[in-house]
């Protein structure tokens, strides 16, 4: 089972009242077991995902990016970052699930620009 079905998947029961999903081959998610082995011509490509494997694995990517709060309340995403590391020019960021594009006021005394995603600029107050 793929990290990325497991982080979609806890997206998935986040929408769900059930314990179970079950995923295909095309990353299509069903909640209905028999559903899922209808949507292949093998059954044997059709996984269970449980809502614990599901949370676990988000919880594990979350640690893994770093994510910084702007003033504004806007939650930058830099996947190939970890927490406690310091974005550079060059690094690539998102916000929710939209490529990071203009400017975002860190702090009082700092700030990014970004374009299609790509931080441009550091601008430190002096």
């Amino acid at each position: 089972m793929s990290s990325n079905n497991l982080e979609k998947a806890a997206k998935v029961f986040d929408n769900v009242d059930v314990d179970t999903i079950w995923v295909n081959q095309h990353g299509e998610f069903f909640t209905n077991r028999s559903l899922a082995v209808n949507s292949e011509k093998d059954p044997k490509k059709v996984m269970p995902i449980t809502r614990a494997e599901a949370t676990k694995a988000a919880a594990k990517s979350v640690a893994k990016k770093l994510v910084i709060v702007t003033v504004d309340g806007a939650k930058l995403t830099f996947a190939d970052l970890k927490q406690g590391d310091t974005p550079k020019e060059g690094d690539k960021a998102k916000v929710g699930n939209k490529n990071a594009q203009g400017e975002f006021k860190i702090s009082e005394e700092l700030s990014y620009t970004f374009d299609k995603s790509v931080l441009t600029t550091i601008t430190k107050a002096k």
